[in-house]
């Protein structure tokens, strides 16, 4: 309990500095923390800064014409700037908070009080010995540092794709788009979407504990890894179990018609889907009955990993209700519907 309050109590005392790094990668385009990790994957990074490919320097053009080409450089920039301002943000946060939250395990370890003089003075050197002079991130023999900023990573799904999975498709793309630079417009983002799904994969109920880096960290993690992976493993089981009942809800409407609460892919045939969505139904969809009593649908994107489960469950749903069966086409498939809504 006093490791976690530590952590918040890390990100919060040190806002102001967070910000003030913030605002120079806002100011120089560049992170500052963790140069080398970045969310977006085609820059080219030289000597830990982002070459800026709109530029006199890296056009060699100089003069008035130079500072033209940097001025528009800077403008077309701009999102990526802002990205690279955001993701300066939570890392600065989620390292502070988990370099102070190891300091204070240290003392406490140590068998120092955290309020005394020897306690205070460990923690203030564990903490400045995190950060280089530049704001950087001070990971060499320093492996409380270096932890943290592993935590920071993963905090903002920009840690490395190489898990020692047998079958790594993400890191496959990467190495890829490394070797061909002209592509790497097709791709900017490779790090993050892939982590963002292992994230899900590794929440999904029993498969999920058996991917490699949940065995590691059982193994080798220690009591908080093993806690870890069980919390991963309770979350996809409540997000499971709260998919399922989604899909066995309906919605009614004033005039008494019912809507599946969760709509999946739909039948096959266009036609017969055709029919569907004239009546209002949409495929991948969330039902909600409104204030003056008519139902309409919310889309969910199935592919973003956060709503994926509720696709599956739903799918599963209408194909337990054989609205694909080609027996079925021009009697249970076409009154499927009709038969929710009641004319």
């Amino acid at each position: 309990m006093y490791y976690g309050f530590s952590h918040y109590y890390g990100m919060s005392f040190t806002m102001r500095d967070t910000i003030r790094a913030v605002g120079l990668s806002l100011k120089q385009g560049n992170a500052i923390l963790d140069p080398l990790v970045r969310t977006q994957d085609n820059l080219q990074i030289i000597n830990g800064k982002a070459v800026r490919p709109i530029s006199g320097s890296n056009l060699d053009i100089g003069g008035i014409p130079g500072r033209v080409t940097d001025a528009t450089g800077i403008l077309a920039e701009l999102p990526v700037r802002l990205l690279a301002g955001t993701d300066e943000l939570f890392k600065q946060m989620n390292y502070r908070g988990r370099l102070y939250a190891e300091a204070i395990n240290n003392t406490l370890e140590l068998g120092y009080k955290i309020n005394s003089k020897e306690g205070l003075a460990n923690t203030d050197k564990i903490f400045k010995n995190g950060f280089k002079k530049n704001g950087e991130a001070n990971i060499v023999d320093n492996p409380m540092a270096a932890r943290a900023l592993e935590n920071a990573r993963v905090a903002t799904f920009t840690n490395l794709l190489d898990d020692g999975r047998f079958l790594n498709i993400g890191l496959g793309v990467q190495n890829f788009l490394k070797q061909v630079p002209a592509l790497r417009f097709l791709a900017p983002f490779v790090r993050t979407p892939t982590q963002l799904w292992r994230n899900f994969e590794q929440r999904i109920p029993i498969l999920g504990a058996m991917t490699k880096p949940m065995r590691d960290m059982w193994k080798y993690g220690g009591d908080k890894g093993k806690a870890d992976v069980l919390g991963r493993q309770l979350f996809g089981v409540a997000t499971t179990i709260t998919a399922y009942n989604y899909a066995m809800q309906d919605v009614t409407d004033s005039k008494g018609n019912k809507y599946r609460k969760v709509t999946g892919a739909g039948p096959k045939d266009y036609n017969l889907k055709k029919l569907w969505q004239n009546n209002g139904w949409q495929a991948y969809s969330l039902a909600s009955k409104n204030k003056d009593g008519t139902v309409s649908y919310r889309q969910y994107n199935r592919n973003d990993p956060r709503f994926y489960v509720l696709g599956i469950m739903a799918d599963i749903f209408e194909n337990h209700d054989n609205i694909n069966d080609e027996k079925n086409k021009y009697g249970l498939g076409s009154n499927y519907f009709c038969y929710e809504i009641r004319w």
